[in-house]
């Protein structure tokens, strides 16, 4: 199946997203049992505040869909989100 990559830009509103990191966690965890996240977590550096996801999906669309069920989604702290399908050549997703 393809593997996705969302990049997440937040919002400078960090106390939001702070508030509302367990339920963002717990949906991803959910995900991630289904099968469907395959990584996740914020960036590490300096730059401005993000992330990144990796999705298995049939297609971007159906990334798409998943998307607005993200809490972060549901309180307007993620500032955008970039969907790019990954073609994996070496590591242990390659197809």
């Amino acid at each position: 199946m393809p593997l996705f990559l969302v990049q997440y830009s937040y919002s400078p509103d960090i106390e939001r997203r702070l508030a509302e990191r367990p339920a963002h966690r717990e949906w991803l965890g959910g995900l991630f049992d289904e099968g469907r996240l395959v990584a996740a977590g914020p960036y590490a550096d300096d730059g401005a505040p993000g992330g990144q996801l990796i999705i298995r999906a049939e297609t971007a669309g159906a990334v798409e869909e998943l998307l607005p069920d993200d809490p972060y989604a549901q309180i307007g702290v993620i500032a955008d989100a970039t969907i790019r399908q990954w073609t994996v050549v070496f590591g242990p997703w390659q197809d």
